[in-house]
């Protein structure tokens, strides 16, 4: 491992490892050696060494004397930690020889490291905390990294560092004042690296061998040079830097008089609450009470009506999901927030940590374990006002953020090394036009259950208190339910009016089948689960709208970042951008979409190669249609609280807006179509063949209709034909990355059915759903192969479409026939022999690309099942 490859490593988990052992000085002598279990005094050689922690997603450090620790860290403790230790030390404790062998004859190095360590050990010894953190700031450095205050011993040293060698220059990559040097007057040997952020979620990753450029030595205001007890060291290392800068020392500053005692300011005013908040649906997944947190409380976890989470103002329930992710230090975790309300009476606030994929579920729960184990808290309240304090105080001990602001506005702002709140779908804001009562939303806008005799009495009086309808006078269950009603009665009605229309007669079984077939919610998961997605901390119903615009805007940011072209390996700054971009990218990619990744597995996820872009590209385009077919569930409400399975297939089909009308077997086109199917990919059995008409694509279509019209396959996971059927194929949006794709973002089609099927992502024996559609092709420029930027290419030569040419195709000299407007090959697939001068060809098979939706029409859907 090079000098500059063991630096970056020593961060903590580049190449999915723990950190490396460090050594340095004991900032207290509370520590007891993990060898010889003796107390290791303060300022005495302290090695530490790090491995994974059974308790939280991250590491446990584990304490040694200098010569107690393992063998294997002693060779190879972290260089920036050996770097800073005496010259002595450095000779002992440095694993790399060339700097020993330096450093014995280099007098100004030892000196340099005799005046750093004289004067580390006063400010650690001889001064006070507070001193040093103000000489601190005064210089100009922040006190905090991320959410966490820095170690006073880490500030000790950036202090006697500025004492003893000048100002170091701000960042260049971040441009944060966060830099810090070890190995001053060791030339090459020497380290600067940046502890600062280069993102909210990226640590900055700047390190160099060059020695920086400083400037004077640092000083102190007149406040920390009195001759005072207390301040008489701190006043002697600042007396000794000015001599070293040949600087005057500032003039003592007058002696204030007391201030006056005035009253403390008054608290600010509370945010007012955004017209664009929605009230929470009453049936939200946002207000059910984890189980882990009903088990804690003694109650049945199953029982849903014993607890019910609260909501702030109506609009923004107290149950938040925080995620906080960095891949190069293989951290993947979640933080649970809930606040409330016990039926039996009383509040609660409940926490759960760990990490993603592993900590999920009740399976890990151990009644009567420590919280530590079952890695979850729950705390009592007896009155509303100290649980919203405690929940206020939590939210922003973890994000930075106050609450009542957050709440008010659903704004939120990722602070640096802080968690990030997990968008909920029950929790976007109103569209820009979409209709908001004025102010902030009327809670009694919001639905009530259909069948509110079905509910309990906590239920119900939860809906009573939001709307604000006083049930103070009803003695009976029925009394509150008739009074609800009277509050909303046109939306306590039954809502069949409101459903869209289902078909009166019963769905031929074929198409029922089909549509039980595509909104299997079971497969969805199934399908996200075998793509590393944690359905538990990502449920089906939680995908927003948010959630799919920040992983598309992620996957960009790393695809330009490839683009840019390679900078020189010498330029230390512009490295550290480019995979700072990449990481960042990464990190926010896997914030936005929950992965269960296992420990050592994150850098497999990283962003840094066309590939692994094109699979993640797929993956959102995939939870783009799950969100659509969701999103059609809801369009379609329920008419009674239990359906009859035929009434929720109808209901699911209505939802569509799509006519399915099974092609009959003995007729030509499904003869037709049979063959094409069985010519392109022979191992498959035909179930179904359905005409589809989807709603509005007639009469888009017709421009096009006589516009060298081909019959086309295209094959898409089953999770995605809700979304297809309901709205036809759609173009990437254009936060998509251009990359994802072969030939630019377009609508992809295939004159042989194999190719189309391996985006079914079918195994052997499973169902696959294909689809023939009518595309007007017109005049293509032909590809051989990829090509990025196609689209373009497109409309400045003044074609219609693009045609890749691959190497197997249906044979064109078998011709074509004609189905309704279109035509389809009538060929077998052969493969194409290229001519020995001629063009080669790259692409596995034939493609077809538009990049206007309305010049594809799908036409027939077909059902089939892998070999």
């Amino acid at each position: 491992m090079s000098h500059l490859d063991q630096i970056a490593r020593a961060g903590g988990g580049g190449d999915g490892g723990p950190p490396q052992a460090k050594i340095g000085p004991a900032p207290t002598g509370r520590a007891k050696c993990s060898k010889c279990a003796a107390n290791i005094e303060k300022g005495t050689l302290r090695a530490t060494t790090f491995s994974s922690s059974a308790f939280h997603d991250g590491y446990d450090a584990s304490h040694y004397h200098a010569l107690c620790a393992p063998a294997s860290a002693r060779g190879s403790f972290d260089p920036k930690a050996t770097l800073l230790l005496p010259w002595r030390d450095q000779l002992t404790f440095s694993s790399h020889e060339s700097q020993k062998n330096d450093l014995r004859s280099n007098a100004r190095a030892q000196a340099a490291s005799d005046l750093f360590c004289r004067t580390r050990t006063a400010l650690a010894n001889d001064c006070r905390p507070k001193d040093v953190k103000q000489l601190v700031e005064e210089n100009g450095y922040s006190l905090h990294c991320g959410p966490k205050p820095i170690p006073l011993e880490i500030l000790v040293e950036i202090a006697a560092d500025g004492l003893c060698f000048g100002r170091l220059p701000k960042c260049a990559v971040c441009g944060g004042r966060a830099l810090r040097h070890a190995g001053a007057e060791q030339g090459s040997h020497s380290i600067t690296w940046c502890t600062g952020w280069a993102s909210a979620s990226t640590p900055c990753a700047f390190v160099t061998s060059e020695p920086p450029a400083r400037e004077a030595c640092w000083t102190g205001s007149a406040g920390l040079r009195k001759n005072t007890k207390p301040l008489r060291a701190l006043a002697a290392l600042l007396s000794e830097a000015d001599a070293r800068a040949r600087r005057e020392a500032p003039e003592p500053e007058a002696r204030a008089s007391k201030k006056p005692r005035t009253a403390p300011p008054p608290p600010p005013p509370l945010p007012a609450v955004s017209p664009r908040l929605r009230p929470v649906p009453t049936d939200s997944r946002l207000l059910v009470v984890d189980p882990m947190a009903l088990q804690e409380a003694g109650c049945n976890a199953g029982a849903r009506d014993a607890a019910i989470v609260l909501t702030h103002n109506g609009c923004t329930a107290m149950n938040v999901q925080l995620t906080y992710v960095d891949a190069a230090s293989e951290t993947n975790s979640f933080y649970r927030l809930q606040c409330f309300q016990f039926e039996r009476g009383g509040f609660g606030i409940f926490t759960r940590w760990g990490r993603v994929g592993e900590d999920d579920g009740l399976r890990n729960y151990m009644a009567g374990a420590s919280s530590a184990q079952n890695k979850c808290m729950l705390h009592f309240h007896d009155d509303l006002e100290s649980a919203t304090e405690e929940f206020a105080k939590v939210f922003k001990r973890h994000t930075r953020q106050d609450w009542a602001a957050y709440a008010a506005a659903r704004e939120f702002t990722h602070q640096p090394g802080c968690y990030d709140i997990v968008r909920h779908a029950d929790a976007e804001l109103l569209a820009d036009g979409e209709a908001a009562a004025p102010g902030r939303p009327a809670l009694t806008d919001a639905p009530l259950p259909v069948d509110l005799d079905g509910l309990g009495v906590k239920a119900l009086k939860g809906f009573c208190a939001e709307r604000g309808v006083d049930v103070s006078r009803c003695l009976e269950k029925g009394d509150i339910v008739d009074a609800l009603r009277a509050s909303a009665p046109a939306v306590a009605a039954p809502a069949a009016e409101t459903a869209l229309a289902a078909p009166a007669l019963p769905l031929p079984e074929s198409v029922a089948q089909f549509v039980e077939l595509i909104f299997s919610k079971k497969r969805m998961e199934d399908e996200l689960s075998r793509r590393n997605v944690d359905t538990s901390k990502f449920p089906l119903g939680e995908i927003s709208p948010a959630c799919i615009r920040a992983a598309y805007a992620a996957l960009s940011a790393a695809s330009a970042a490839l683009d840019r072209p390679a900078s020189a390996a010498t330029d230390d700054v512009q490295r550290a951008r480019d995979a700072q971009a990449i990481q960042t990218a990464t990190n926010d990619f896997l914030r936005a979409i929950p992965h269960q990744v296992p420990r050592g597995g994150m850098a497999a996820l990283r962003l840094d190669n066309i590939e692994v872009i094109r699979q993640k590209t797929d993956l959102v385009s995939t939870l783009e249609q799950i969100l659509k077919r969701l999103q059609l569930d809801r369009a379609a409400p329920k008419q009674a609280i239990s359906e009859a399975p035929g009434d929720v297939l109808r209901r699911q089909y209505a939802s569509l807006k799509c006519d399915l009308t099974p092609v009959p077997r003995d007729s030509a086109a499904y003869a037709a179509i049979a063959g094409y199917l069985r010519r392109g990919w022979a191992e498959c059995t035909l179930e179904a063949i359905f005409e589809a008409t989807l709603a509005g694509q007639t009469e888009a279509f017709e421009p096009h209709r006589k516009s060298n019209v081909h019959l086309l396959w295209h094959g898409s996971s089953l999770s995605n034909w809700a979304g297809i059927l309901s709205g036809g194929l759609r173009i990437a949006p254009p936060e998509a990355p251009v990359n994802g794709y072969n030939f630019d973002k377009g609508l992809y089609f295939a004159d042989v059915c194999a190719k189309s099927a391996q985006y079914c992502r079918v195994h052997s024996g499973a169902a696959a759903v294909l689809c023939l559609a009518e595309v007007a092709v017109g005049d293509p420029l032909l590809k051989r192969a990829p090509d990025h930027n196609s689209n373009n290419a497109r409309r400045l030569s003044g074609k219609d479409s693009v045609v890749a040419m691959g190497l197997r195709e249906p044979d064109p000299s078998a011709g074509y026939e004609r189905l309704g407007s279109a035509r389809l090959p009538l060929g077998r697939v052969t493969d194409y022999a290229p001519p020995e001068d001629g063009p080669q060809r790259y692409m596995g098979h034939n493609e077809y690309i538009v990049y206007d939706a309305s010049r594809h029409r799908i036409k027939y859907v077909v059902q089939c099942r892998a070999a």
